[in-house]
Formats: structure tokens, sequence, C-alpha cells
């Protein structure tokens, strides 16, 4: 099923982490691994949604359980302590196989990505990110020397993917 507006659910500000944690957890009784993409366009807060989740876990799942891959960069952690990047770019759609070794003991694979449909061609759960046009563009400029012109050339780019998921949510940022 290709994603359309009227089959996402929203993810509000005050919960999210709790209903998308109880999405997680009823998928995870039917499989051993999940993977969640969470999606959106340049600026729109795609990577500190993903690290959020990374960091802190989702309420009833510890972050240790949670690898999370942002735009071909696998954070990992190193001796408990440290966390290194494992950086694997790919021109085709790989399913993200190339990380299989790192993802082991997780349970949910977070990929993060403006056109993860470049790389894989279905998830579990699929989180769009909507952020204010004007909030996103100061974002852009207040990070990136040349901002304007990203948000510019992403203005008309597209905020769906076309991915398969079971559930599908809106997150705005």
């Amino acid at each position: 099923m290709k994603n359309s507006d009227s089959i996402f659910d929203v993810l509000p500000k005050d919960n999210w982490a709790t209903i998308l944690s109880s999405a997680c957890t009823e998928l995870l009784k039917q499989r051993e691994r999940i993977t969640v993409c969470i999606f959106g366009r340049t600026g729109s807060g795609k990577s500190t949604l993903g690290k959020q989740i990374r960091k802190k876990g989702l309420p009833s799942i510890f972050p240790a359980k949670i690898a999370l891959i942002d735009d071909g960069v696998l954070s990992a952690p190193l001796l408990g302590i440290f966390n290194r990047r494992i950086k694997i770019l790919s021109a085709t759609r790989d399913e993200l196989a190339p990380f299989e070794p790192y993802l082991l003991k997780k349970k949910i694979i977070v990929y993060v990505s403006q056109l993860p449909e470049r790389r894989i061609s279905s998830c579990d759960v699929a989180v769009r990110v909507i952020c204010n046009e004007d909030v996103r563009r100061s974002r852009l400029m207040s990070r990136n020397e040349d901002g304007e012109q990203r948000f510019l050339a992403s203005v008309s780019g597209p905020d769906s993917t076309t991915i398969t998921a079971l559930r599908y949510f809106d997150f705005h940022s």
C-alpha cells in the first residue's frame, strides 16, 4: 500500500513517543525486528527526531535496542560509552543490507532520509516530519551558508514517499 494523506495518523507533540512506542511494541509482537522510516523535506527536523529516539529510546523500548541510520551513516555504540559512525553509501536500493552486521541485537532500526525509496522499498512504520516553511527556511539558513538555496531547491520537492508501511504517522516539528 502506498501512502496517501488519508491513512496518516498524527503524532501529537505532547505524547508522540508514547504513541510511536505503542505502534512499535505491537509490531514487535509479530516480528523480531522492525524498521521505522523518518522522512520529510530538508530542514524539517528528521535528524533531530531520529537522534532523540536513539538517545532516549521510546517508552518501554531502551535506547540500546534501537539503531539509527541517518542518510547512510549508522551511529553505533563503541565500548558502551562512545558512538562511532559507520558510513555506507549506496546508489542502489539495498534494503540497508550492508548495515546488517552492526544490527544483530537491535529490535528497532530507525532510518532517516529525505528520499527513503532510494534505499528501501518498505518499512514497518513511516513517520513524515512536517515543518512550517518559515521555520524550515530559518533552520536551513542558520546552519548552512547556502541555506536559502537549499530551501528554494526543496520547496517543490516531495514531502511524501512511495515506500510501503504498515503504519503511517505525521509529526509536526
